[in-house]
């Protein structure tokens, strides 16, 4: 009985708004000291240990409440399988992790603790602007919405079903040009370019995805859209870029859960036997990425190392780590190029600056996407600078790269204070995402959707990646069409009620205008 009534103590004080604020203060402030003072006297597994705690309270923030946080969740999630995984897997085995310079560890260390935390900061402080209240879809105040956005849904479905095809070949395209070459072929101009048409619906399809989904289609629906979509990475995946397929799995996951809290048009999305799939789902998909480490390297497990296979999965996913020590530790040679605006905004930069209209409109250069001299000296883009700087040009002109990671840009161009606040509106992203799409606004709906399939990566990515879609034409050409698509079904299906409102209204300004004529 005494076991009952303490485990709902407990349960009572995490509910508590102010348990986890008050006691991550706490927290933070007593391992944030043992954690500076073992960095400074050097005992870096300490420090280390340290910023595991910190890792640890805020991925149990995100477990204790997990269908509101479950966005934070995953993010936390991510940067341990991308930053933290290898040094911890490192200590365990007795393997050296710090073969770094001393500065280079200490900032590496010190960008990643305070990132974690500021993320944790930024979701507490917009979980308290919205709690209060359960989340429920907020329906419109249109007549016959219903079949308005049934409208809506039916065209999309139909301009799904053809950028999909689009989509799927240009994977199978590639795939088949590819697949005798070496998975570096991918990002060399040795790449095949497939027809415009195709390119085309291949870039529009992920937007139609997300406008589809949107709408807040029913469960079944949902899953054949999101199967489809899943799909489409599959062939690049066999080349062996991996990061397509689990972007679009993980945003699904997601997709699942918002749907879940929100329950529009259905009931419970997340079931016992979702959670157990899910579970067994998570545990191939670590063992058969593991396996595939090797394959895309032309090794042989047995032969690399006596780690298992999950484990050792996560050891070479924690690379990201030493990527992100490298641009520390060169970063003299990173600012001896040619001078960059900046970082953490490049990818949008160079897409308004170096796009097809840009460079017809004020003669800019076309950089392309694929391992060059030119995009290193011209770009904005810290993967292909970092990968030129530590791989050499040879290496890096082959098709090889280190990649980036959001929180070096953020340091690199705006310091210790950037990592804070880029990572603290990050996590007001994170937290309130489902609270703003509680209000079922189609073009927020979508903004959000298209911003998640990419966020959950950007710790092995650039930190603008996920805003990209904002300055693309072919977002905007998919808003524009469902927006008239909709403004359509208007038509359609309200004059018929509002006909007699409509002649009212003439009638009534007509008497109006007869009245000032002295009628």
């Amino acid at each position: 009985m005494m076991k009952i009534n303490t485990n709902k103590e407990l349960r009572s004080m995490a509910g508590n708004p102010l348990f986890f604020p008050v006691t991550g203060l706490v927290i933070f402030l007593l391992v944030g000291i043992v954690f500076f003072i073992t960095l400074r006297t050097g005992e870096y597994n300490g420090a280390l240990a340290a910023l595991i705690i910190v890792w640890g309270y805020c991925l149990l923030y995100g477990l204790a409440a997990l269908s509101e946080r479950f966005n934070f969740a995953v993010m936390t999630a991510m940067i341990f399988v991308f930053l933290l995984s290898r040094p911890i897997i490192a200590s365990l085995y007795g393997l050296d992790w710090c073969y770094w310079s001393d500065s280079t560890i200490c900032r590496s260390m010190t960008i990643i603790l305070l990132g974690q935390i500021a993320l944790f900061c930024g979701t507490v402080y917009i979980e308290g602007l919205v709690s209060g209240g359960e989340i429920r879809h907020t329906a419109g105040t249109l007549r016959n919405e219903a079949e308005i956005v049934r409208g809506l849904r039916f065209a999309l479905a139909a301009v799904l079903i053809l950028t999909w095809s689009g989509c799927m070949a240009t994977q199978m395209y590639s795939y088949l040009s590819l697949r005798n070459y070496s998975y570096a072929t991918m990002y060399t101009g040795l790449a095949p370019s497939v027809p415009l048409v195709f390119s085309l619906l291949s870039t529009i399809f992920p937007y139609v995805v997300f406008a589809y989904l949107a709408t807040m289609p029913e469960k079944k629906a949902s899953l054949i859209v999101m199967s489809a979509y899943i799909l489409t990475g599959v062939p690049v995946f066999l080349l062996g870029n991996r990061t397509s397929l689990i972007s679009k799995i993980v945003f699904c996951t997601v997709y699942f859960f918002i749907r879940n809290k929100l329950r529009v048009n259905t009931g419970r999305w997340i079931t016992t036997e979702i959670k157990a799939a899910f579970i067994i789902m998570v545990i191939v998909s670590v063992l058969f990425l593991g396996a595939m480490n090797y394959s895309r390297a032309d090794k042989v497990a047995s032969l690399e190392t006596s780690m298992p296979i999950g484990i050792d999965f996560f050891y070479r996913q924690g690379t990201t780590f030493d990527t992100l020590c490298q641009g520390l530790e060169y970063q003299d040679r990173l600012e001896s190029l040619p001078q960059v605006v900046s970082y953490t905004f490049g990818d949008l930069i160079d897409y308004m600056k170096h796009n097809r209209l840009s460079r017809y409109l004020f003669g800019t250069d076309d950089i392309g996407t694929k391992n060059s001299i030119k995009i290193v000296e011209e770009s904005n883009s810290l993967a292909h600078r970092l990968s030129y700087v530590c791989l050499g040009e040879p290496y890096y002109l082959e098709g090889h790269g280190r990649g980036s990671v959001y929180l070096l840009e953020n340091y690199l161009d705006f310091g210790y204070p950037g990592v804070i606040m880029f990572n603290f509106l990050l996590g007001i992203l994170m937290s309130g995402t489902v609270a703003m799409m509680k209000h079922g606004r189609f073009l927020l709906n979508l903004v959000l959707l298209t911003g998640l399939s990419k966020v959950f990566l950007i710790a092995r990515s650039s930190s603008s990646i996920f805003l990209l879609f904002l300055v693309t034409p072919h977002f905007w050409i998919v808003v524009l069409g469902a927006l008239l698509t909709s403004r359509l079904c208007v038509r359609l299906y309200s004059p018929a009620e509002d006909q007699p409102a409509v002649i009212l209204r003439h009638w009534k300004k007509y008497n109006v205008n007869r009245r000032k004529n002295g009628h």
